[in-house]
């Protein structure tokens, strides 16, 4: 239930590198994305890395409301779409 996720999130945050989004969300994304994939396939070389769940799941938080407070500004207060900057 973590890997789909996180390679979406990374996919996403290598995308949001080149669009309106800042820097530092796009590489909150990667980083989330890439501690997802080492929290689920990380424990079959070393069983420690099964930990990284936790700080994924802070970071997957933090990103979420990042990209969504962003996607609530694009949009404008009267629901119509701006272009970006």
């Amino acid at each position: 239930a973590i890997l789909v996720p996180s390679l979406g999130i990374l996919g996403l945050g290598l995308v949001m590198l080149g669009g309106p989004f800042s820097r530092s969300a796009a590489w909150v994304g990667v980083l989330t994305g890439i501690l997802g994939i080492l929290s689920v396939a990380g424990p079959f070389a070393w069983d420690p890395l099964g930990a990284l769940a936790i700080p994924t799941s802070v970071l997957t938080t933090v990103w979420v409301f990042v990209v969504g407070y962003k996607l609530i500004r694009i949009a404008g207060r009267d629901g119509s779409v701006r272009p970006s900057p």
